[in-house]
């Protein structure tokens, strides 16, 4: 009877220990089910993007927000983002939402840097991503304020490529004459200093070359492209000339 409990006791326990290593392996498939749940959710689409920027404040840095609206991913979710450093226009102090939490991005590649940053919600539960940053503002040795602001972007596909998908809104000084705006769809608003423009994507970089006294001197453009015409005269009229001296 001992040899036979002996014997017993164990097989008597065999199945407890099947029934709770199935139970951890059910807690683990739970628990990575839930992770990848998790993963899906936060790979949503950027449905729209807007920037605002405005120079007019403290002398030498400019004050950057974007906001992206999401759909497919939930409050509380986090995305990647990133964005490109252009020289000495590399952003600082960047903070995300209404709570304005610091964000830190790492060194990925180049001049490229990235991380993530939490999701909020709108009224009607969609996904909203706001980051705030400022960026240098430096002047070159002729007097010219040369403003390279770098993009955050949200690393996720777009909903749809379509015309204003990408919404910006540029403030200067009213004082500045913009002399070069990149991209190229920014043009003066009608208010004094603004500028605004759209696009189908979302661009690395807002770039404006603008003068603060007011005053126009002709850019490297506009000289390269009289240079064209005075080029292209000059050949016309010496071959006419040599045509009509032939003839006579």
């Amino acid at each position: 009877m001992d040899l036979h409990r002996e014997r017993g006791g164990p097989a008597e326990g065999a199945p407890t220990s099947a029934r709770g290593a199935g139970a951890l392996c059910g807690v683990l498939a739970t628990v990575a089910l839930l992770a990848c749940a998790s993963a899906a959710g936060a790979q949503g689409t950027v449905q729209q993007a807007r920037l605002q920027a405005d120079l007019t404040g403290a002398s030498g840095e400019a004050t950057v927000r974007v906001e992206y609206l999401l759909g497919g991913v939930a409050p509380g979710d986090s995305v990647p983002v990133s964005l490109l450093d252009f020289g000495l226009a590399i952003p600082f102090d960047l903070r995300v939402g209404e709570g304005a939490e610091s964000l830190s991005l790492s060194r990925l590649r180049g001049a490229a840097r990235g991380g993530h940053a939490r999701v909020e919600g709108t009224p009607d539960g969609q996904g909203r991503l706001v980051v705030t940053y400022r960026v240098p503002v430096p002047t070159d040795s002729s007097g010219v304020v040369v403003s390279h602001l770098p993009v955050l972007r949200a690393d996720l596909p777009f909903e749809q490529a379509r015309p204003g998908l990408w919404v910006a809104e540029v403030r200067v000084p009213p004082a500045w004459r913009v002399m070069e705006a990149f991209p190229t769809g920014l043009v003066p608003s009608g208010t004094a200093g603004a500028l605004v423009g759209d696009l189908q994507v979302v661009p690395t970089v807002v770039t404006l070359r603008a003068r603060p006294d007011g005053a126009w001197r002709p850019g490297l453009l506009l000289l390269l492209n009289l240079l064209a015409v005075g080029v292209v005269v000059f050949v016309t009229v010496a071959g006419w000339r040599h045509l009509t001296s032939g003839a006579a």
